[in-house]
Formats: structure tokens, C-alpha cells, sequence
């Protein structure tokens, strides 16, 4: 009787050993499902890395071209303190004569400059058209109480009154360099200096542009020889030019052409050079 107890109890404990194997096993099964499952989680949530382009070599510039010939308002047009009527021809013709009387054409006889600001109008709107304007020119470039200016200085500015009186006005420019037409050396090679850099700073700051002097000068070329206005008058176009003597015949030997602003900006050619 005490044998065959003994043997219940060696059956009862290979079972107990049995069981818990068994449980083991499952235990270390399930344990490695888990593993594989949460590495394969794992692998899904990995993103491949996204490919940048390099846009470096295609910056485009923050500047838009704009004509330099601002809208006058009837404060300006008081501040100038001139008063045009009849009809389109008349209207025309008053701009003129106003120019003739209160503009100084600020190129001495002898080519030289006759204040530091003398040519800013022209050499900044040949690389960043309407970066200053008529605007800026009637009440900051003065020689006692003129307007201080050269042609396109003129030009802009009788577009300006022009449209304000309602004439549409456009400002025209040569097919030829100035240094086709006059004498030039080495020295009167086409280039900004550091003090003309540094005049036109703020504007660069007030615009949000950071083009150094090199950069200006990779894009400076030869200014046009000579820009005027043109007014539509009776269905045509006339030029009204107070700023020269010789604009019939640029339209006799075919050298006249309406400017296009956006054409002349040199933005994007300056962003580029930045970037390199």
C-alpha cells in the first residue's frame, strides 16, 4: 500500500514537471512573437529620408522691376508749383516749358557731375529699375531751387505730370552707349566706386536687398546714351524732350526705343553672383 502510494506520487510529479515545461515553452514563444512583431512596427515607422533639391544655383531675387515713374498726387504736383490747361497738345507743351524753367540739367560742359547725386537716378534704375523714382527726384535732387537731373531724370518726371493731368506718357530711350557716341578711355570704363556703393545702401536696406559692390559691378554695363518722354497726342505719339537738342534726329536715323523696365532689371544675374 505504501509502494503504490509512492508511485501515485512519482506519476503526479513527472506531470507537474510535464506541465510547467510546456507552459515554459509557450511563455518563450509568445515572447518571441512579440519581439518579431514589434520590430516589424518598428521597420514601418521608419521613413525614408526625403530628398532636398538643391535650389542654390536657381535663387531668384526679392526685387521686382517697376517703372521709376511714380503717380503724382495734387500735393506734389502743388509742391512743384505748376498748373497746366487747355488741351492735350497745350498740356503737352506746358510740361516742357515748366521743365525748361525749374529743371538743371546737372552734367557740366565739361562732362563732370555737378552734384555727387547728379547720375544716382539713371546708373540705380539701369540695374534695379524703380528703386527710386520721379518721386525721389523732385524733392531730393535740388541745385538751389531747381530740379537737379539728367535725361531720364526728365523723362520720369514729365511722365509723372503728364499722367497726372491724364496724358499717357512713356518714357523712350537710344539704341546706342554713351561711349558710342562720346570719347571714353580705361578710366570712363563702365564701374561703381565704393562711395557710390555706400550712397546706395539704404536703399538696398530699405528694400531688403544685400547686393555688395561686387556683385553690382559684375552687372554694370555702359548707360544708355539718352532717354526722353513720349506723350500720345490727337492718337500719336510725340516727343517732348527738354533735356536735349538732338532727340529728332535719334528718331531719324531709327535709334529710338520705349524702355522695358523689366528687361533692364539685373536682380536675378546679382542673386546669382551672391550665391556662388
Amino acid at each position: 500500500m505504501i509502494r503504490q502510494k509512492k508511485w501515485h506520487l512519482i506519476l503526479f510529479l513527472c506531470c507537474l514537471l510535464l506541465i510547467g515545461c510546456s507552459t515554459a515553452v509557450e511563455k518563450e514563444a509568445e515572447a518571441a512573437a512579440a519581439v518579431e512583431e514589434e520590430a516589424v512596427v518598428s521597420d514601418e515607422s521608419v521613413e525614408e529620408p526625403s530628398v532636398v533639391e538643391d535650389t542654390s544655383s536657381q535663387e531668384e531675387s526679392k526685387w521686382t522691376a517697376s517703372s521709376p515713374v511714380a503717380k503724382f498726387t495734387d500735393e506734389d504736383i502743388a509742391f512743384l508749383e505748376i498748373s497746366c490747361s487747355g488741351s492735350d497738345e497745350e498740356i503737352a507743351d506746358c510740361i516742357k516749358d515748366w521743365q525748361s524753367d525749374n529743371f538743371t540739367f546737372c552734367v557740366g560742359s565739361d562732362g563732370e557731375d555737378l552734384i555727387p547725386e547728379c547720375s544716382y537716378f539713371l546708373e540705380y534704375n539701369e540695374i534695379l529699375p524703380g528703386i527710386m523714382t520721379s518721386n525721389d527726384v523732385i524733392y531730393n535732387n535740388r541745385i538751389d531751387d531747381k530740379i537737379a537731373g539728367i535725361c531720364m531724370d526728365y523723362a520720369a518726371v514729365y511722365c509723372s505730370i503728364a499722367e497726372y493731368y491724364g496724358l499717357e506718357c512713356r518714357v523712350m530711350r537710344s539704341t546706342t552707349h554713351y561711349c558710342d557716341e562720346m570719347y571714353c578711355d580705361e578710366e570712363d570704363e563702365a564701374g561703381w566706386m565704393i562711395f557710390d556703393y555706400m550712397a546706395f545702401q539704404p536703399l538696398l536696406s530699405q528694400n531688403g536687398l544685400d547686393f555688395s559692390l561686387d556683385a553690382i559691378n559684375s552687372v554694370v554695363e555702359d548707360n544708355w546714351a539718352h532717354y526722353w518722354a513720349e506723350v500720345m497726342i490727337d492718337g500719336e505719339w510725340e516727343f517732348r524732350d527738354a533735356s536735349a537738342r538732338d532727340t529728332a534726329d535719334r528718331y531719324a536715323r531709327g535709334e529710338a526705343v520705349v524702355v522695358d523696365w523689366a528687361e533692364m532689371d539685373k536682380s536675378d544675374e546679382m542673386t546669382v553672383f551672391m550665391s556662388e
